[in-house]
């Protein structure tokens, strides 16, 4: 009896499942949007669901292992010289071979975007439009450009990559450097908790602390207790001791016992990030492609919410005029200095 040979079955590879939010980006990209700013709104609009729980982490507690701290002087150093921190967060977040190659850190990058931003709104129009062309046209920095571009394009495709394989879950985001860092620290424990509670940020308030104003140092105290610590308003409370000046001594003592903040609730911690990334975008429109429009970050936190099983975000307005109203007001309780800070310059 002769065998039958047995046909071979064809085996077909798994078919990946195609990622909302990855679609999106593509989209965006194809229409010409700033690639760093469409890579910032896909990961905001992924984390979405976790801001809010982030934000009462903070609040309860939370993150209080993360760095020792070395000294008082160290701490202060965060307050009074924001670039460098800056600086530490843009390149740990920017680090590869691709960008050391291209010898442009994402901190530089930045804070040249947004001080070269403040000084275009002030030029005459003319004079900016002669220096942009000449700028254009310029080898070296066409160069730049590319090398950048080309950087942004790998970590954008290696972050879709893992969208795409739902492994982004399993992935360690950041090194042990950052997450255990002072500077980590200061961003999870007084950074982000002083523009949500108070739309300052630390910076601005250190300043006016250390020039003797109670109500800074009370905003200070109810976020950082630790600012106690630093020589220079430990004098400051001490002379107020001295001199008998007792309400402001009480107001920073009642500061120490406040009570926990609001809990933080999605759709405002949503419509900040949605904030955020718009501000984001306006400065860096004129130098490296098109901005995103609210509408747009809508849709990229939609895409998000389909990757999860749903038809769209259930937390931010349904109706674009509502959310267009929210992101306006949101925006102006972002502090002005938000985008100050990453200039050279210490607090005096």
């Amino acid at each position: 009896m002769a065998v039958r040979s047995q046909k071979k079955q064809s085996r077909k590879p798994p078919r990946r499942s195609r990622s909302h939010l990855v679609q999106w980006g593509r989209s965006l990209r194809e229409r010409g949007a700033n690639l760093l700013v469409v890579g910032l709104a896909q990961f905001v609009a992924y984390i979405g669901e976790d801001l809010a729980s982030i934000q009462n982490a903070l609040g309860d507690g939370t993150f209080q292992q993360l760095g020792r701290l070395q000294s008082p002087e160290v701490w202060e150093s965060f307050y009074l010289r924001p670039h460098k921190f800056i600086q530490f967060l843009g390149n740990q977040t920017a680090s590869g071979s691709e960008v050391e190659a291209a010898g442009i850190p994402l901190g530089d990058l930045t804070r040249g975007l947004v001080i070269s931003g403040r000084v275009c709104e002030r030029m005459p129009k003319s004079e900016l439009l002669a220096d942009i062309n000449e700028l254009l046209n310029d080898c070296e920095f066409q160069l730049k450009m590319m090398e950048l571009r080309g950087a942004i394009a790998h970590k954008l495709e290696a972050f879709e990559k893992l969208l795409e394989t739902r492994t982004l879950e399993t992935v360690a985001v950041c090194s042990d450097e950052l997450a255990f860092s002072q500077q980590a620290q200061f961003l999870m424990r007084v950074f982000w908790p002083c523009i949500c509670e108070f739309g300052q940020t630390p910076f601005i308030l250190y300043r006016l602390a250390r020039e003797g104003n109670v109500s800074a140092i009370e905003k200070l105290v109810r976020i950082d207790a630790r600012v106690l610590r630093i020589p220079r308003i430990a004098d400051i409370l001490e002379d107020w001791r001295a001199k008998g000046d007792v309400p402001k001594c009480e107001i920073v003592a009642k500061a120490q016992e406040a009570p926990r903040r609001k809990r933080a609730s999605p759709r405002a911690e949503k419509i900040r990030g949605i904030a955020l990334i718009w501000q984001a975008g306006r400065l860096m429109d004129r130098f490296c492609g098109q901005s995103l429009t609210i509408e747009d970050m809508r849709d990229a936190f939609d895409a998000a919410a389909k990757d999860r099983g749903l038809t769209a975000d259930p937390h931010l307005p349904a109706g674009e005029e509502a959310l267009r109203k929210g992101v306006s007001r949101m925006s102006k309780k972002l502090p002005a200095d938000l985008w100050d800070m990453f200039g050279r310059k210490a607090v005096p």
